[in-house]
Formats: structure tokens, sequence, C-alpha cells
């Protein structure tokens, strides 16, 4: 899934160039590409086939055969991580085993959660088994990694085990940089006044967001006699859908879509917004919420998994519980210039603090080393899993960005 644009790819990608970055020599199986060429990454492509184009969908074909083998970069491993419980994750617990490495995975969207909305017949089938799926899959990790504690308790109620860490999946240092000039460019681009407020939704524009109710919010916020104008920055399949909503509901006039746009843009429409927002019911992490917070821009999102670990309510942004709520709570932020800019810089603030992502690779490195050379041995020697979750609980302890 490296080539396609959503949050799990970016993720990865964010931290296999961090650690090659670092010095490390990381190994990436995958069907498509998006790390090529980087310090210290070594690409291997493997068979598979692109399912659907929006979103963007691989399904991997590992050939075993290749690598069932103790030759080439499998005897130099050191610990092999899985982004996927499908395919590519499965071959991650065989080079694991062949190899006798530990394992660990990284559960970011629960498949329940897309598989109905993208593959109708299929996808709707599966989705009724997909967590007891999941539980037999990754509760045969050494440990399971989570991005926030809020998507560790989801888990847990669907019986994965512990030991499962929270950490961040951080924000590139580079989206710290403020690039002058960069709110007039963008209204000079899309043909915003000056004057106008502007409220943001970045991401990719799919039914599962439930963009429709930012769009519900919007047309009160117009009615509120708020000189505004609302942005959806990123492509999706659910654009045309939107677009007919909007001209239903009267806003078209004051709506822009974008389509897919370049990080570079993307960190200077972040820069550009008055106030971002997010109103879906599951987020890995919310990583465009944390975007935004890195420009200084205040936020608005649901209250729920991933949105509520990334604002701070009332200090970094507003948590809401229905969509009264959300476009109350967006009034509050445009018209009040003084609050949102306390907002803006509290966001920028926490997440230097807590998400920057030269931090972050620092916490995986003592990760990957703790489970390398303490936690792999007990579980060679048959350490009750209680006394290695223990250990675990004592390693986060000692790490301010890691949770238990």
């Amino acid at each position: 899934m490296l080539s396609e644009t959503n949050g799990t790819a970016e993720a990865a990608r964010r931290l296999i160039i961090g650690l090659g970055k670092a010095g490390h020599e990381v190994h990436v199986h995958a069907p498509s590409n998006g790390v090529a060429g980087r310090t210290g990454v070594n690409f291997h492509k493997a068979a598979g086939f692109r399912m659907s184009r929006e979103p963007e969908f691989w399904f991997a074909l590992p050939f075993f055969k290749y690598f069932h083998n103790r030759h080439g970069h499998f005897k130099e491993l050191d610990v092999c991580h899985a982004i996927t419980p499908m395919t590519m994750g499965a071959l991650a617990l065989d080079v694991a085993k062949l190899n006798g490495i530990p394992k660990i995975i990284t559960h970011h969207s629960p498949l329940e959660y897309y598989a109905g909305d993208y593959f109708p017949v299929i996808g709707k089938l599966f989705s009724l088994y997909a967590w007891k799926y999941e539980r037999l899959f990754y509760n045969r990790f050494h440990v399971i990694h989570v991005p926030t504690i809020t998507k560790k308790n989801l888990i847990k109620q669907h019986k994965m085990k512990e030991p499962i860490f929270a950490l961040t999946n951080g924000i590139l240092d580079n989206y710290f940089r403020r690039v002058p000039g960069a709110k007039e460019e963008v209204r000079e681009i899309y043909n915003i006044p000056l004057d106008r407020k502007i409220v943001l939704y970045a991401g990719r524009q799919g039914p599962e967001k439930n963009i429709e109710a930012v769009l519900r919010a919007f047309k009160v916020i117009l009615c509120e006699k708020i000189d505004a104008h609302l942005v959806l920055a990123g492509g999706g399949p659910h654009i045309p859908v939107l677009r007919d909503y909007a001209e239903k509901i009267g806003i078209d006039h004051r709506i822009t879509q974008t389509g897919w746009v370049k990080h570079t843009l993307l960190r200077k429409i972040y820069d550009a917004a008055d106030v971002s927002t997010l109103y879906n019911d599951i987020e890995a992490q919310g990583l465009v919420l944390l975007e935004a917070m890195s420009q200084g821009t205040a936020c608005v999102g649901k209250n729920s998994f991933g949105i509520s670990d990334v604002i701070v309510d009332g200090e970094t942004g507003f948590l809401v519980n229905n969509e009264k709520e959300f476009a109350a709570q967006l009034v509050k932020v445009l018209k009040d210039d003084e609050l949102r800019r306390y907002l803006g810089e509290n966001a920028l603030q926490n997440v230097k603090k807590y998400h920057k992502m030269s931090n972050v690779i620092k916490v995986w490195e003592k990760a990957y080393r703790f489970l390398i050379d303490e936690i792999y041995p007990k579980h060679y020697s048959h350490v009750p899993e209680a006394e290695i979750t223990r250990d675990w609980q004592d390693f986060a302890r000692k790490e301010p960005l890691v949770k238990m």
C-alpha cells in the first residue's frame, strides 16, 4: 500500500524513511512502491495487482518460495514489522518464524470499517467476520502497536491481547516550517478573498469520512452570517457525491474541492486555514489534524476514536459529540480571533512536544531494541505473558511518548 494516498500508507512511509535516515537498514516488501531510493531503504517488489483505483488498493501475491530461505538480507534481519493483517502481514509471520526473530504489528484501521463501503458484496460478507479474523491474526505477534490509546481500547474490546503499546505516528519535521506568503498564495490559487475565513477538511474524500456532516455544519456557519469558505483538500471516490450534496443544500458557491495536492502545497493550505475539521467515528490517529496543528491551526473534531487523542479539548481545539455542537464550536472559533490564536499556538506547542518525527524515531529505536534484547528471549523461554506485559509497562513509564 506504500504508493497509496491514505493515513496508513503515509504513517508507514514516515517510519520507514525515518529509520533509514537514522542509520538503519530497512527492507520493505510490498507490491507497490513509495519509498525506493531513500537513504537506508531497500525496496523488494512483491507480486500483486491493483484491485481498485478509488480508493487505490493493492492485493499482494507473495511467492513464499522466494522468502523461505536463509540467504541474502534475510539472515541479517533483527526484527520483522507488519503493517497489514492481509497477505503481506502473513508473510511477515513466516519470515519471523523461519529466521527466529521477534515480530511486531501495527493496527491502523479496522477492516470492518472499510470493507463494506469499498467492496460491496465481498466486503460486506467479510466484514461480518473481520474482527474475528483480526483477533486471530494480531494475537500471533509478540507485541501490537497502535497510534493512540483509544485505538488500544477499541481493539481490546475485540479481545486482542496485551502487550499493546500506543505511540504516535508522528509529524515530519518539515511540517513545522512556515512559508512566508503562504496564506496569500493559497487564496490566490483557489480564488478566495483575503478577508474570508477558511474552514478546512483535509484528507481522502471517502464515504467513511462522513464529510456530509462537515457540509451541514458549514451551512450553519453561513447562516450565522460569517464570511467563510470551505476547502476540501484531497482526492477520493466521494468527490462527485459531495459536490452534488453541496449543491443540493445550497452552499456549493462557497466550497472548493482541490483534488489531490502535493505535501508542499498542503502545508500552505494548513497555514492558510482558520480552523481544520474531522467528523468521523474512527481514525487511526487523525494525521491531518496533527499536520494542521503543526502550522498553528486550531481544530474542531468529533469526540471519537483517534480524534479524541489528538485534540486537547479547550486547549488546542474542541471535541464535540453531535452535529449541533460541531457547528456551534466552529462558529465560536471563527467569530473569536483571540480564541483562534490561543488554540493555534497551543496546538503548535503540543505537536512539537509529543509528535515531532525526529523524536518519535528515537523512541522506535528503543522499542525495537527492547523487543530484540529483552522481550524476545523471554518469549523464547516461555515466560508468562503477564510478566512480559509488565516489562512493557515498565518500558512505557520511562518513555513519555509511549502509553499503555
